[in-house]
């Protein structure tokens, strides 16, 4: 049996009553992110259970959606980039190795509302996630 890990999600911030003041910000820390601890620690506690139950096995997609920027402008910069044409979320070498040591964020063209998938976002889940179905059905 295959446990998944929460996702990543957008922080909500603002009134989510006042549309013109409610949004969300796609930066995954935990000073930016309201649900960073909690789905970490959730995760942890999944984690432990998997660990503990010699049948169930424990998978996390989340850094399928995940990329690094050091600041918002590096983090438009490279949105901008893979939309030239580096395909989805990729980003080219040098980008790649500017951004390494950033602040994670969620990738909007995986999670167009931060929260739901796009039908790229779809994809990368399941390029996660088939190599552990297909690993655990061997096994059987």
């Amino acid at each position: 049996m295959l446990l998944h890990a929460i996702l990543p999600r957008g922080g909500d911030e603002g009134d989510y009553r006042d549309t013109a003041s409610f949004h969300r910000s796609n930066w995954w820390v935990a000073d930016w992110n309201v649900h960073f601890t909690p789905v970490h620690a959730v995760n942890a506690r999944l984690q432990e259970l998997a660990a503990s139950r010699p049948w169930l096995h424990f998978l996390d997609c989340s850094e399928s959606f995940l990329r690094r920027a050091p600041s918002p402008a590096a983090q438009l910069e490279a949105q901008a980039a893979a939309a030239q044409g580096g395909g989805v979320g990729a980003m080219g070498g040098s980008a790649a190795a500017a951004t390494a040591g950033g602040p994670q964020y969620i990738e909007p063209s995986l999670m167009y509302d931060l929260l739901h998938f796009s039908p790229d976002g779809y994809r990368e889940w399941a390029a996660c996630l088939l190599p552990r179905v297909e690993g655990l059905m061997t096994r059987v």
